[in-house]
C-alpha cells in the first residue's frame, strides 16, 4: 500500500513538472524540436542604388524578416513589403560604402548576400554660408542633401577638420571651440557624392559678444493707434490722415491702425502730409535699441523719413540699402504684401546732418525726440501721385524684430482653423474670437478655450503639430505668444521635441495663474536648458538644436476647483529674439 502511493506520487510530480515545463516562454535560440525555415538571399535588384530609393530583394523563407541592413556601416532600411520570396526595402540616407545585405527574421535566423550592394549619392548643393563665424561658436552651413557631407575643413588653416553633427536634408552644424581662428578663413566641404558649391569666399571669424545674447528689456510702445486718436501733427491740405481710413485692409495688430495718404501727392520731396513726433524716451538698459514697427502700403507707395535727437543734435534717417533690414527699402516703401514688419538698429543707422549736426547714437542716453515725417521719396506709383501708408504698433524695442528663417509662426488662426481639441475627457468650448467684448490680438482671428474647471493642474485642451525649426545659427530662441483671459482666470504650459525627448516650459512667472481682464498681454519666454523641464525620453535640451514637435496645452493650473477658465491665444512664435 505505501508502495503504491509513493509511486503514485512520483508519477504526479513528474506531470505536474511537465506541464509546468511546457507553459514556459522560450526565446527562439532554445532547442526545440521544431525546423524553424532557414531565410536566403538569391539575388537583390538593383545591384547599385541612390540613398533614399528602393531596393528589392528574392529567396526564400523572406516572409518574417523584421529588420535588413546594407552597405559598409550595416545601416538599417525600412520594409516595405515581404512576401516568402521577396521583401521590398528602401534605403537609409546615410550608408558609408558598398557591403552586403543582409536580413534578419523573428527566428533570429539572417541571410547575407553573395554581391555587395553599392550606395549612389545625390549631389551636395551648399546653398548659403555662414556670413560671419564666432570663435568657440557653432556655425550652420545651409546645404542641400547636408546631411552626406562627410567632411568640413577651415583651408589654409593647417587644412584644419572641423567637429560637426546634427546633419539634416538642409544643412550641417559645424562647432569651433577649442580651434584658433584667424580674423579670415575660407571653408571646403566633401560628401559622400558630389559637391556643388563646396568652396566658400572668404568669411570673416570675430570674437563671442556676451551682449549677443542678452536678456531683451520690454519694448517701449510709441504708438499703438487703439485709443482712436490721430496722433499726427501739420497735415498737408489735401491729404487724408486718421484711424483706419483704409477700412478694407485686413486688421494689423490690435483694432486700430494710423493712415496716411493722398490720391493726388504733389511734390514727392517737399510736400511733407504730416508728422508724428514722441519725446524723452527712456531707453536705460536697453542694450541695442530699434525702431520697429508695422507698414501696409495697401498696393501704393508710402514712405517716411525720420529724425532722431539726442544732447540737442537731431539727425535724419532714410530708409535704403545699408539702414534697412529690407533691402529693396530705397527712400520709398515699395508696394507691401499685406503687413510687413520693419525693424532698424537706432545705433547703427547712418545718420545725416539735418542742421545740428551728425549724430552719435549713444544707448547711455535718452531720446530726446524722434519724429517721423511723411513723404513720398523715390515712391513715383508710376507717375499717378497716389501715395498711401498704413502703421501699426510703432515702437522701440531692444534688438531687431526676427524674419525669414529665424522666426516661425506655429499658430495664428488666420486659416480659419481653431487647431485645438479637447484632453483628458473634459468638454471645454473651443471657438475662434470667442472672447467677449475685445477683437484679436493681430490680424482677424484667435482662439478661444474656455472651461468650468474640475480641479487644479488638469489639461483641458491641447494644440499640437510636427514642426522643423533648425536653431543652430540663433543667437537665442524665444517662444512669443499673446494672451488675453477676459474676465476670467487662465493658464497654459508649452512642450517642445527635441533629440526624442519632450521638453515642458513654463510661460507665465512664478507658476500663478494669469488675469488680463479683457486685454491682450505679450508674454516671451526664452528657451534655455536652465528653463526646460524634460518631461520624456532621455536626451538634452540643445540650444543649437532642432525642434520637431510643439505642444500647448491649456491647463487650469493652479485654480481653485469650479473657477471659471479662459484663454484666448493668439499668434505663437518661436524666433530668434522675441517676435515684439
Amino acid at each position: 500500500m505505501k508502495i503504491t502511493n509513493i509511486k503514485l506520487l512520483i508519477l504526479a510530480t513528474v506531470l505536474l513538472l511537465l506541464d509546468w515545463s511546457c507553459t514556459q516562454e522560450r526565446e527562439y535560440s532554445e532547442d526545440f524540436d521544431i525546423a524553424y525555415p532557414i531565410p536566403a538571399i538569391t539575388d537583390f535588384s538593383p545591384k547599385e542604388q541612390l540613398i533614399d530609393a528602393q531596393v528589392v530583394i528574392s529567396g526564400q523563407n523572406l516572409e518574417k524578416a523584421n529588420r535588413v541592413t546594407v552597405g559598409a556601416n550595416l545601416a538599417e532600411a525600412k520594409i516595405l513589403s515581404k512576401t516568402n520570396d521577396k521583401v521590398t526595402i528602401q534605403l537609409p540616407r546615410y550608408i558609408t560604402g558598398p557591403g552586403a545585405i543582409t536580413v534578419y527574421t523573428a527566428y533570429k535566423n539572417e541571410a547575407i548576400s553573395k554581391d555587395a550592394f553599392k550606395p549612389k549619392y545625390p549631389d551636395t548643393k551648399i546653398l548659403q554660408w555662414p556670413s560671419e563665424i564666432t570663435r568657440g561658436q557653432t556655425f550652420f552651413i545651409k546645404a542641400e542633401n547636408g546631411d552626406q557631407i562627410t567632411n568640413v575643413e577651415f583651408v589654409g588653416v593647417g587644412n584644419k577638420a572641423c567637429e560637426f553633427k546634427n546633419g539634416t536634408k538642409d544643412g550641417m552644424n559645424v562647432f569651433t571651440e577649442g580651434l584658433n581662428l584667424p580674423d579670415k578663413v575660407k571653408l571646403k566641404v566633401t560628401a559622400f557624392g558630389k559637391v556643388v558649391g563646396g568652396e566658400s569666399p572668404e568669411i570673416t571669424v570675430v570674437n563671442y559678444d556676451p551682449n549677443a545674447t542678452y536678456t531683451p528689456k520690454e519694448a517701449i510702445v510709441l504708438w499703438d493707434f487703439e485709443d482712436g486718436t490721430n496722433p499726427v501733427k501739420d497735415i498737408f491740405p489735401g491729404a487724408q490722415v486718421g484711424i483706419n481710413l483704409s477700412n478694407t485692409l485686413p486688421k494689423g495688430r490690435g483694432d486700430k491702425f494710423l493712415t496716411v495718404k493722398n490720391d493726388n501727392i504733389g511734390n514727392q520731396w517737399g510736400d511733407q502730409q504730416g508728422t508724428l513726433e514722441s519725446s524723452n524716451i527712456d531707453i536705460n538698459g536697453f542694450t541695442d535699441p530699434h525702431l520697429t514697427f508695422l507698414v501696409n502700403t495697401n498696393g501704393k507707395n508710402g514712405y517716411f523719413q525720420f529724425s532722431v535727437a539726442q544732447d540737442g543734435v537731431e539727425s535724419g534717417v532714410h530708409f535704403k540699402s545699408g539702414n534697412s533690414d529690407v533691402q529693396t527699402d530705397d527712400y520709398n516703401f515699395a508696394p507691401t504684401v499685406g503687413w510687413e514688419w520693419r525693424s532698424v538698429s537706432l545705433k547703427k543707422l547712418d545718420y545725416e546732418n539735418w542742421g545740428t549736426g551728425r549724430l552719435a547714437f549713444d544707448t547711455k542716453k535718452a531720446i530726446q525726440k524722434i519724429s517721423l515725417q511723411f513723404k513720398q521719396g523715390n515712391g513715383g506709383n508710376g507717375g499717378n501721385k497716389v501715395f498711401e501708408i498704413n502703421l501699426d504698433q510703432i515702437m522701440i524695442t531692444d534688438g531687431p524684430r526676427p524674419k525669414g528663417d529665424r522666426l516661425v509662426q506655429v499658430y495664428n488662426f488666420e486659416d480659419g482653423q481653431t487647431q485645438v481639441g479637447p484632453e483628458g475627457g473634459n468638454a471645454p468650448i473651443i471657438a475662434l474670437n470667442g472672447g467677449k467684448d475685445f477683437g484679436p490680438g493681430e490680424g482677424n482671428r484667435y482662439v478661444s478655450v474656455k472651461a468650468q474647471t474640475p480641479a487644479s493642474w488638469t489639461w483641458v485642451a491641447k494644440a499640437e503639430k510636427q514642426v522643423n525649426i533648425n536653431m543652430s545659427t540663433w543667437k537665442q530662441a524665444y517662444i512669443s505668444f499673446w494672451v488675453n483671459t477676459g474676465s476670467a482666470n487662465g493658464y497654459m504650459q508649452m512642450a517642445c521635441s527635441m533629440n526624442n525627448s519632450e521638453f515642458g516650459f513654463e510661460v507665465f512667472p512664478e507658476y500663478k495663474l494669469v488675469a488680463t481682464s479683457g486685454t491682450w498681454k505679450f508674454y516671451q519666454v526664452k528657451l534655455e536648458k536652465t528653463a526646460a523641464s524634460r518631461w520624456s525620453g532621455s536626451g538634452e535640451w540643445d540650444t543649437k538644436g532642432t525642434i520637431t514637435n510643439f505642444k500647448i496645452g491649456f491647463t487650469t493650473g493652479p485654480s481653485a476647483k469650479d473657477a471659471a477658465y479662459e484663454v484666448n491665444l493668439d499668434n505663437v512664435i518661436v524666433s530668434e529674439w522675441p517676435a515684439w
